[in-house]
Parts: structure tokens; sequence; C-alpha cells
């Protein structure tokens, strides 16, 4: 990254076709976002969501994990996916997405205490209903464009 950040990644090379997404655990909630139509993630024209995670349905995903202030945990069962969320250890997660359905999106952060914004969904759908969905999302704006 050139920004002074630890980054850890799988052994294996990002595909090039993977969807990109970035999240962030930040004040006890996930926050989600999407390239814009600049196709560069941490940009003004970044979609921007919180709790729920959308993707495409049989595709190849790659997750930007992130910390903004604590350490958290991100649990989605129906991909076997569990990592945790380190301040200044951003972490590349991959996993492929099967058919279109609604799972579970689990969260903790090491506190010991309860935050429900931590707890959402995985929607798997289509790309077209993706696309019609992330159409209608706010842009980051210049307060999202900051590293995290």
């Amino acid at each position: 990254d050139g920004d002074g950040e630890l980054r850890i990644e799988h052994a294996a090379a990002r595909p090039a076709e993977a969807f990109r997404v970035r999240v962030t655990g930040r004040d006890w909630k996930w926050e989600i976002r999407y390239p814009g139509a600049d196709g560069v993630l941490g940009t003004e024209d970044d979609p921007l969501t919180f709790r729920n995670l959308h993707l495409p349905a049989r595709s190849e995903i790659s997750v930007d994990l992130r910390s903004g202030d604590y350490a958290y945990s991100l649990y989605l069962p129906e991909v076997e996916v569990m990592e945790a969320a380190i301040p200044g250890a951003p972490f590349d997660l991959r996993f492929r997405t099967g058919d279109p359905g609604v799972h579970e999106l689990k969260g903790s952060q090491m506190c010991g205490f309860a935050h429900p914004e931590l707890l959402g969904k995985m929607y798997v759908q289509s790309r077209s209903d993706l696309d019609g969905w992330m159409a209608a999302l706010p842009r980051a704006g210049k307060a999202g464009a900051g590293p995290g």
C-alpha cells in the first residue's frame, strides 16, 4: 500500500476478476463499501452501506477486511470464513459465493459487550440485482475517502 500499514494476504494471488468489497469494523458496526465508477476502493464515489454484505452469486470474492478502531471478528458460516479485523493490519480475505440466497453475517468485538450492529446478513444475488441495489446507495463522499 505504501501507507505504512502491515498487509496480510493469503498465499495465492487475488484473481483479476474477483468482485472487490471493503468491510471495516468501526464504532462497533460493519462499514461496507464497494468500488464506485472509478473502480477504486477508498474514493469519494464508493457506494457505502452498513451491517449487511451484498455479493454476486457464483463469483470469486475479495474482501479487504479492516478495523478502524478495535479488534473485530467477521464470520460468514455459509462460505466457512472467519477472520479477525485488527487496526493497522488489513487482510485480503477470499472465497467463492454459491447460488443466490440470504445467509448469516456474524461479527463480534473483543471488548466483551454485545453490539447488534455487528450482526447482519450476507445477501448473495444475481449481478443485475446487485447492480440495481448498489446504484441506490449513498456515496462515501469526502468523509469516507480516508484509510480505513
